[in-house]
C-alpha cells in the first residue's frame, strides 16, 4: 500500500494511517537499538542450530567471562579460546530475547560475516552452540569504541571521520561484490579500535541479491520493513524489498556523511513514524553554509530520493570522498590565494601603487592558484581566481602600454583569452611602430648631431676664417705701402679661398663623418665661396673698386650666416648680426678702412663660431637635438 502513495503529495497523517492499516504502527514495529527488525522468513529451519558443534567449558574449547556489550537482541561476552590462549568476543542471544527469529538472525549474521574476509570486517573464528542450545558466534575481540561515540564527543576532525567512512565503503564494496546488501549502515554499527582499526559490524538484517544455498533471505523474495529509520532510504520504507539495490547502501553511506557534516542523521525526528515519513519523502535538512561545497554536493547526490540519480556504486562514492580529501588541500591553497587576490584588487583600485609590492602580491596569488590547480586540475574556483588575477594585471598593463608586463600576465592564463590576445596584438603593433619611430629619430639625431667631429670641423672653420682675416689685412698693408688693391686682385683672392676649401675637404674626408649636418656646413661654405666669387666677378666686370667689392662680400657673408642659422644652428644668428654690423660700419667709414671692417668682422664671427661649436659644443648638441626631435625626447634639455 505504501507504493500507492505519491511522496510529493502525501502528508504525515495520511502516511501514519497507511502504516497503521498495514499493521505497522509504532507499537507493531519491531525495533531493536533503533533498528526495525523484519520477520525472518526463508528456507532455513531451527534444526540448523542443532547441527552446530558445542562450544563449552567442559570441552575446554571456550571459557566464557564477563559481558562486555549488550544490544536489543543479543549480548557480547569476553571469552578465552583455550587452545590458542587468546581473548575473543562471543556474541549470543539475551535470555529474554531467545526465539527462532533471533536465532536465525544471529546465524545469518555469522554466515555473512564469516563469508566476507576483509580488513574492515570483524573476523569470525567459529560458530557453535552452548550446551543449552543457544548459538555462539566467536569473533575477534575489538578493543575500542563505537564510531557514534566519537561523533557525539567531536573528538575526531572531519578528515579522520571521512577516512573512517572510506574504510566502511571498502567493506561494503566487498559485500556488494559478493551480492550482499547490509541495510543497516550507521555509526553505531562501526567500531573504532584503540589503534585506529575500523570494523563494520551487525550484518543481522543483510540481504542477498541471489543465494542458492538458502541460508540468506533474497532481495526479490523478502518482505517486511527493516533498517534504522533515521538513516533509511525512501525505497526501504516499504513492506517489500524487491526495490532494494546496492544504491540503497549508497544512500545509507550518504546518510552517515550527512551526520558527519550536520551532527545528526538526515531523518532525525521525535517519533519513529515521523522518521519513516521523512525517509519516505526523501526529505533531508540543508547543510550549514560552513560545509565544504564539494563535500556537500556529493552528500546530496548520495541522498537523492531517486536511486538512479545516486552514485552508481559504493566504489564511485568512495572515490568521490577520496577525491574530496585530495581536493581539500587544493581548496586550502585556493582560499589563501583568494585572500591575496582581494589584496591585489585593493592595491590596484587604491590609486598610485607600489610596483614591487604589487608584483609580489600578484606572484603569490598566481603561485597559490597554480599550486591548487596542480593538485586538482578541476578546481573551478582556483581556475576562476587565476583568470581574474591575470586579467586584472593584463588590463593594468594595457592601460600603461607595458608590453612586457602584458606578455608576463598572458603567460599565466590557463586558457586563451581572445580579447586580451587582440589587445596584445594591438600593443605589439604600437610598440613596433614606436620602435621604428625612435630608430628614425635616432638616425635623424645622428644626422644632425653637431658633436660628431666638432673639433675637426671647428679647426676647418678657423682655417677658412683665418684666411678671410689675414687676406684683408694683407691688402690693407699693401695699400699703405703704395700698392693699391683693385677688384681683379680681389677676384684672384677668391681662387686662393677655393684652394683652401679644396685642401680642407681632402684632409678632413676621413675625420669628419658625412652626416647631414656636416654636409650642410660644407655646402654652406661652398655656397658662401660661390657667392663671394660671383660678387667679386661682378665687381670686376663693372669696374668697381676693391673696397666696394669687399662690401659686396658682406652681403654674401650675411646671407650665408643667415642660411646656416636657419638650417643648421639657430645660435649662429649672432654671426649674422656681427657681419651685418660690420657691413653698416663699412658704409660709414673711409673706403680705405672697409678692408679693416671685413677683417674685424671675420675675427668676431670666427670667435663666435669657435665659442659656439667648440667650448660649448655639448650644450649646443642638446639645443640642436631638442630642436630637431621636439617632444620625442622631453629630457633633452635636462
Amino acid at each position: 500500500m505504501l507504493r500507492s502513495l505519491e511522496p510529493r503529495d502525501v502528508d504525515a497523517a495520511t502516511f501514519a494511517q497507511t502504516l497503521a492499516s498495514m499493521g505497522m504502527d509504532e507499537t507493531a514495529l519491531r525495533i531493536s537499538d533503533g533498528t526495525i527488525l523484519p520477520s525472518t522468513t526463508g528456507r532455513i529451519v531451527e534444526t540448523a542450530v542443532a547441527k552446530l558443534p558445542v562450544l563449552s567449558e567442559e570441552d575446554r574449547e571456550l571459557r566464557l567471562e564477563e559481558t562486555i556489550g549488550q544490544g536489543g537482541m543479543g549480548l557480547v561476552r569476553l571469552a578465552e579460546q583455550v587452545p590458542l590462549h587468546r581473548k575473543v568476543a562471543v556474541k549470543t542471544l539475551r535470555s529474554d530475547r531467545e526465539s527462532s527469529d533471533s536465532t536465525i538472525r544471529l546465524m545469518r549474521e555469522a554466515w555473512v560475516t564469516g563469508g566476507l574476509e576483509h580488513p574492515n570486517i570483524v573476523p569470525v573464528h567459529a560458530l557453535g552452540r552452548s550446551k543449552e542450545g543457544a548459538p555462539l558466534l566467536v569473533m575477534k575481540r575489538i578493543e575500542g569504541r563505537p564510531w557514534s561515540e566519537a561523533l557525539r564527543t567531536a573528538k575526531l576532525d572531519l578528515v579522520r571521520h571521512l577516512e573512517i567512512l572510506i574504510q566502511v565503503c571498502r567493506a561494503i564494496e566487498l559485500a556488494h561484490h559478493r551480492g550482499i546488501l547490509h541495510r543497516d549502515l550507521k555509526p553505531e554499527n562501526v567500531m573504532i579500535g584503540n589503534f585506529g582499526e575500523v570494523y563494520l559490524l551487525d550484518w543481522g538484517i543483510a540481504l542477498s541479491m541471489s543465494d542458492p544455498s538458502g541460508r540468506l533471505p533474497v532481495v526479490s523474495e523478502s518482505v517486511g520493513m527493516a533498517g534504522t529509520p533515521a538513516y533509511m532510504a525512501p525505497e526501504m520504507v516499504d513492506d517489500r524489498c524487491d526495490r532494494l539495490s546496492p544504491r540503497t547502501d549508497v544512500y545509507l553511506l550518504g546518510a552517515i556523511l550527512h551526520e558527519i557534516i550536520c551532527g545528526s542523521p538526515p531523518h532525525a525526528a521525535k517519533s519513529v513514524t515521523d522518521m519513516l515519513f521523512h525517509a519516505f519523502k526523501g526529505e533531508v535538512p540543508p547543510h550549514p553554509s560552513t560545509a565544504p561545497r564539494e563535500l556537500s554536493e556529493l552528500c546530496q547526490r548520495a541522498l537523492d530520493p531517486k536511486p538512479e540519480k545516486r552514485f552508481e556504486s559504493t566504489t564511485a562514492f568512495r572515490e568521490a570522498l577520496e577525491g574530496f580529501l585530495r581536493h581539500r588541500s587544493s581548496e586550502a591553497l585556493a582560499t589563501e590565494a583568494r585572500a591575496r587576490l582581494v589584496e591585489l584588487v585593493a592595491v590596484l583600485e587604491s590609486g598610485p601603487e607600489n610596483a614591487s609590492r604589487l608584483m609580489s602580491i600578484f606572484g603569490e596569488c598566481v603561485f597559490g592558484f597554480r599550486q591548487a590547480l596542480r593538485e586538482w586540475p578541476e578546481n573551478q574556483s582556483a581556475r576562476a581566481g587565476l583568470v581574474q588575477a591575470v586579467e586584472r594585471m593584463a588590463h593594468r598593463a594595457i592601460a600603461r602600454h607595458e608590453l612586457g608586463s602584458l606578455e608576463h600576465a598572458l603567460a599565466q592564463l590557463p586558457e586563451p583569452n581572445p580579447a586580451l590576445e587582440a589587445a596584445h596584438a594591438a600593443l605589439v603593433k604600437e610598440e613596433q611602430a614606436e620602435k621604428e619611430r625612435v630608430v628614425r629619430l635616432e638616425r635623424l639625431e645622428r644626422e644632425l648631431d653637431l658633436s660628431l667631429a666638432s673639433g675637426a670641423r671647428t679647426l676647418g672653420a678657423l682655417a677658412i676664417g683665418l684666411l678671410w682675416i689675414v687676406v684683408p689685412i694683407f691688402f690693407a698693408f699693401m695699400e699703405r705701402a703704395g700698392h693699391p688693391t683693385d677688384a681683379k686682385v680681389v677676384l684672384m683672392d677668391a681662387g686662393v679661398g677655393w684652394a683652401m676649401v679644396a685642401v680642407l675637404t681632402w684632409v678632413s674626408r676621413r675625420k669628419i663623418p658625412r652626416n647631414l649636418i656636416n654636409l650642410r656646413i660644407m655646402g654652406s661654405v661652398i655656397i658662401t665661396m660661390a657667392g663671394m666669387t660671383l660678387t667679386r666677378a661682378w665687381a670686376f666686370l663693372n669696374g668697381l673698386s676693391a673696397p666696394q667689392s669687399f662690401q659686396l662680400d658682406f652681403i654674401s657673408l650675411i646671407v650665408a650666416a643667415g642660411f646656416i642659422a636657419l638650417a643648421i644652428d639657430v645660435r649662429l644668428r649672432l654671426v649674422t648680426g656681427v657681419y651685418f654690423g660690420a657691413f653698416l660700419v663699412s658704409l660709414m667709414v673711409d673706403p680705405k678702412h672697409v678692408v679693416w671692417c671685413l677683417s674685424l668682422g671675420n675675427v668676431f664671427a670666427m670667435g663666435l663660431i669657435a665659442y659656439i661649436w667648440g667650448v660649448r659644443k655639448d650644450f649646443g648638441c642638446k639645443i640642436m637635438g631638442a630642436h630637431i626631435m621636439g617632444h620625442a625626447n622631453p629630457n633633452a634639455l635636462r
